[in-house]
């Protein structure tokens, strides 16, 4: 379970990176990982140990 859900990570870092210049919201990110968003936010603090925002402003 643990490796599908970096699989879905990994993806929205991809993404995140390649789109920095861009305006990044939540929801085209949660698109990205395929996940509804509360289910997507939490997966992602758990795993990252910091918030999407934290991250794409980071």
């Amino acid at each position: 379970m643990r490796n599908a859900l970096r699989i879905h990570l990994n993806r929205v870092l991809d993404y995140v990176h390649a789109h920095l210049e861009d305006d990044l919201s939540f929801d085209r990110m949660t698109e990205v990982a395929c996940l509804s968003p509360y289910p997507w936010s939490r997966i992602y603090s758990a795993m990252r140990g910091e918030t999407i925002v934290a991250t794409s402003l980071g």
